[in-house]
């Protein structure tokens, strides 16, 4: 399967999904938008923990865009932040898109949008 899940509580109880599939930011949004919720909203430390338990290694999509403002997918505010530290090479890309790496702890850096990674989502269970 390429779908893993697992619950967390932040807030309220969500599903994440770290799906091992190779697609442009927008078209991972697009696919999430139509399946489930979005590109995952990363809000607190707990949320950095369960993505990594999700991606095993991988570096994943997550909601975080630039354009060129800062802005989650599902229309969070963006409050919380886990930047690595590494310089990321934006070069004059206005519209870019961020990464997390559990290799990294969890850290988030900016790619072009147009790079194909696999991605973390959410959705709400029912019940």
């Amino acid at each position: 399967s390429y779908i893993k899940s697992d619950f967390f509580k932040p807030l309220h109880v969500h599903c994440v999904f770290f799906v091992n599939l190779y697609k442009t930011w927008p078209v991972a949004q697009q696919y999430f938008r139509e399946n489930y919720v979005d590109l995952v909203t990363v809000t607190n430390n707990k949320v950095v923990e369960k993505i990594n338990s999700e991606t095993g290694g991988l570096k994943g999509w997550i909601g975080l865009h630039r354009a060129p403002n800062f802005f989650w997918s599902d229309g969070s505010n963006f409050t919380f932040s886990n930047w690595d530290s590494v310089h990321n090479k934006l070069n004059s890309m206005k519209v870019i898109c961020a990464v997390t790496s559990s290799t990294k702890g969890g850290k988030w850096k900016f790619l072009s949008c147009e790079e194909k990674l696999p991605f973390v989502c959410y959705s709400i269970p029912h019940g």
